[in-house]
């Protein structure tokens, strides 16, 4: 799928630059317990909580295969850990950005107090339709869980931490998809947005399936009309705001086969509780790759993330005009941020990624991410956490491809 699918464009984003070991991001598992049900998600069938010691070991196993800019705890609940305070204290204790993925239905106030004492920065607030939940009605639609979202994003912010929100995408949504990329967008609660397109992973589960007791019910209700390619989001966001992805991360089998869609939008919040938004365009890959080139420079990683102040969110949008080499561009940037005269406005910016789960190739092996971001441990190995619960041998061409995981040809 390319962007030259899209009409009169010829544009086209960047991949993101980083393989092996300079891959920024990484998943730590806590726990495989849920206390909701997600319609694609098995984790709430298991009660397993990690020693806080194993924890700990996989967290140095992982800072020593990968020069790690944030880490992300996820589950199952993470919250539910009873000793998540001290898994975020000893990972921000070594220099790495420490977020998580919550349901929100566990964050009470004196958690999240100890969770930003520790030094936890982000929380990814997931709420979906697709979820069966003790907080809302069953059969709520995304527009009608919009008061929850903000509801309990108030609760994590009051306490000093960041919120994005993540949500899984099913075809049975994808209608309502617009309206809710319009809530996020002109939400001043989330800067940042993670959505997960649904994907049917039984057919490699009944070929490269764990066997005995561990093995994973591959019968369950097949989501395979559920699937959402990120074909469907791209035209979607394009036919609805003209959003264009300025960054992709590869598939492990085509380069230019983009697993992740990156978009980047800019925010100007006004005093009426009204928003005008800014969509970058894929020129605004130079200012991406030039911030990755200095953040490297100065902290010897990649950015996995964006952390700026207004005033360099306002430096940014300016750049991005003056850079784009378009002279529409420029003049619609510099509208843009006339905006700001209005008394009480705020910029901010917002982040969007996609990703899309593995699927069997023709020739019987498993096409994933290149330079998987969403890496995590297990058995000492680092393996896709969308494949971790499924896969007892890896297949051929997952070996060979292990160099853009690891960063080296052995799955030590």
């Amino acid at each position: 799928m390319l962007l030259k699918d899209i009409p009169n464009n010829t544009d086209h984003p960047v991949m993101l630059p980083f393989e092996g070991k300079d891959v920024p991001h990484l998943i730590i598992e806590v726990n495989q317990k849920c206390n909701i049900t997600c319609r694609a998600c098995y984790k709430s069938k298991f009660d397993y909580t990690k020693p806080l010691e194993e924890i700990k070991s996989e967290v140095d196993f992982a800072v020593s295969r990968r020069n790690l800019h944030v880490i992300t705890l996820a589950g199952g609940e993470p919250s539910l850990h009873p000793k998540l305070p001290e898994v975020i204290k000893y990972i921000a204790q070594k220099g790495v950005m420490v977020q998580m993925l919550s349901n929100g239905f566990a964050l009470t106030d004196n958690r999240l107090e100890q969770y930003k004492e520790a030094g936890l920065f982000k929380v990814f607030l997931h709420i979906d339709s697709q979820q069966q939940r003790p907080d809302v009605e069953r059969g709520a639609s995304e527009n009608e869980l919009n008061a929850l979202r903000t509801k309990i994003s108030n609760k994590i912010l009051a306490h000093g931490i960041k919120c994005g929100l993540e949500v899984t995408l099913y075809q049975d949504s994808l209608k309502d998809f617009p309206a809710f990329v319009d809530y996020y967008l002109k939400s001043s609660s989330y800067q940042w947005l993670l959505v997960t397109c649904c994907c049917d992973s039984s057919k490699i589960a009944e070929k490269f399936g764990m066997d005995g007791p561990h093995k994973l019910e591959v019968n369950r209700e097949s989501l395979i009309h559920q699937q959402v390619t990120n074909k469907e989001v791209l035209y979607s966001l394009y036919g609805s705001y003209k959003m264009l992805p300025y960054a992709y991360i590869a598939s492990s089998d085509n380069s230019e086969d983009m697993r992740w869609l990156i978009y980047f939008s800019f925010s100007i919040n006004k005093r009426n509780g009204k928003a005008k938004i800014l969509h970058v365009k894929p020129s605004f890959r130079r200012l991406a790759i030039l911030g990755n080139m200095l953040h490297q420079k100065k902290f010897g990683t990649y950015s996995f993330d964006v952390v700026w102040t207004e005033f360099q969110t306002l430096s940014v949008c300016f750049l991005y005009g003056l850079v784009s080499l378009n002279i529409i561009t420029f003049f619609q940037t510099m509208g843009f941020l006339l905006n700001l005269l209005l008394p009480a406005s705020k910029i901010t910016y917002k982040l969007t990624c996609f990703q899309q789960g593995p699927n069997l190739t023709s020739s019987g092996g498993i096409e994933y991410c290149k330079a998987c971001p969403d890496i995590t441990v297990r058995n000492g190995k680092l393996i896709p956490v969308c494949m971790v619960d499924i896969l007892s041998e890896m297949p051929k061409n997952y070996k060979a491809s292990l160099s853009n995981i690891h960063g080296r040809q052995t799955a030590t």
